[in-house]
């Protein structure tokens, strides 16, 4: 299959995030600041704990659905580990780790889009790294079992809509023309969406909010935010960079259809696939 083009000349995306899921092998947050401090630089800095993301496990056929695993009875006896948030100075991008989960993002700081491929090889440099530390300090195998690839765009009033009346304007493929019912007058709304990738590979999950912001001072805080996330097994016949590739499809031509020719043109996408 061709890998569809994604060159957009001023896309809307202001995160990206890629992610795998693996089997528990009992590390703790003393662990994560001992790679950090040993493996990572001095690049990585400002370390923050936050919540744990909640295992998660795509599945299809009977046990249709978004399945949080139970990992056994956790009792407390020892600190829950949370999840430790490290961001590079240059302010783009961050690494998360916790027991579970290992999170790559890139975050726009004005700075043009690196494209997918480039965050893509930042993630396995760091994955890597943290396997093989893993491995040489005796701490256990990462089994991976689900990737994620997650896409956030950001569009600001102002930019490709003016008024909540045009967003079926900007996002025909999710929304139809506004209808004002009972003498009342649209504002907004928020929505979600989820679609299966075939065969049963993954699954899309798209998720539509309305950011308000003081149009008075702040007229571009105001905007739609769209979320694109994609989930799958990692198995015998899908690797875990494999899935990355699957998902990036399958969010890429997603929003090309959902999206209207007159935003593509204003993020400035040229059309076509390569």
């Amino acid at each position: 299959m061709a890998r569809t083009s994604t060159d957009f000349t001023n896309p809307p995306v202001i995160e990206l995030v890629l992610g795998v899921q693996f089997e528990p092998v009992g590390l703790t947050n003393a662990h994560f600041g001992w790679f950090w401090r040993s493996h990572l630089g001095a690049g990585w800095e400002s370390p923050r704990e936050v919540d744990r993301a909640p295992e998660q496990i795509e599945n299809f056929g009977e046990d249709f659905g978004l399945r949080i695993p139970r990992l056994g009875i956790r009792l407390q006896t020892s600190p829950v580990v949370n999840r430790l948030q490290l961001t590079h100075r240059s302010g783009d991008r961050m690494i998360q780790m916790q027991d579970t989960r290992f999170f790559y993002n890139w975050i726009r700081k004005n700075e043009e889009y690196p494209r997918y491929d480039s965050v893509k090889n930042g993630f396995q440099m760091a994955f890597e790294g943290f396997q093989n530390w893993i491995q040489e300090e005796g701490l256990g195998e990462l089994r991976a079992n689900q990737w994620e690839v997650i896409y956030v765009n950001h569009f600001a009033r102002g930019t490709v809509w003016e008024d909540s009346s045009d967003w079926h304007r900007v996002l025909p493929g999710l929304l139809s023309p506004v209808v004002n019912y009972g003498g009342t007058r649209f504002e907004n709304m928020n929505g979600e969406w989820r679609s299966e990738i075939p065969e049963q590979k993954g699954r899309l999950h798209l998720l539509l909010r309305h950011q308000p912001g003081r149009r008075s001072k702040e007229p571009r805080s105001d905007a739609i935010v769209l979320q694109l996330t994609a989930r799958g097994p990692v198995d015998d016949s899908v690797r875990l960079l494999d899935g990355f590739n699957i998902g990036h499809e399958a969010i890429v031509r997603s929003f090309l259809d959902i999206t209207s020719n007159e935003a593509q043109e204003y993020w400035g996408y040229p059309g076509g696939t390569t």
